[in-house]
């Protein structure tokens, strides 16, 4: 494979070919290709996009898992884990991803939205205020301001609720 950066292309084709006769034979069939570890870390990240896609998340999991041990810092690699996390609803861990993605500064206002929505889903508050309060201005500001007032409320700090939706509503000039 490291000669021949097109042979991918004929993992994809030979999976399209299996899931002509099963949708589960394709799936088993790149997770054996992930499981092998023949490939380098840019085809398993390509791999593990292709398993997302296909909403095979746990395969796509596992490939990013090995994107991430060989290069740490493919914040896009541990972005697609993280929603790969959320859909499998481990959100525990896709809290813990996207946190951690959000405190770098990648696609923060995705980030920390998802952040304060998995560590609700979670049960923990306290992480969803923190995720919450990080959301910059943008698509999902008001919606996280919004949500962060209410939690708020819910916990009986109706002062910091107001605080926040004041705040929101001066940043984004209603």
């Amino acid at each position: 494979l490291s000669e021949h950066k097109t042979f991918l292309s004929a993992i994809e084709l030979k999976g399209e070919a299996l899931a002509l006769e099963s949708s589960n034979k394709r799936a088993d069939y790149l997770n054996q290709i992930v499981d092998s570890r023949i490939l380098d870390a840019e085809q398993t990240f390509e791999l593990g996009e292709l398993l997302y896609t296909q909403k095979n998340y746990q395969g796509a999991v596992n490939a990013f898992k090995q994107v991430l041990r060989k290069q740490p810092k493919n914040y896009q690699a541990q972005f697609l884990m993280a929603g790969s996390l959320y859909a499998m609803e481990d959100y525990a861990e896709s809290s813990d991803n996207f946190w951690q993605l959000a405190r770098k500064n990648f696609k923060k206002d995705i980030t920390s939205y998802y952040c304060a929505d998995s560590a609700l889903r979670n049960k923990d508050p306290v992480r969803a205020i923190s995720c919450y309060e990080m959301v910059p201005p943008g698509n999902y500001f008001y919606t996280a301001r919004t949500r962060l007032a209410h939690l708020l409320h819910e916990q009986g700090n109706w002062r910091y609720a107001m605080q926040s939706l004041q705040q929101a509503q001066q940043m984004v000039s209603l």
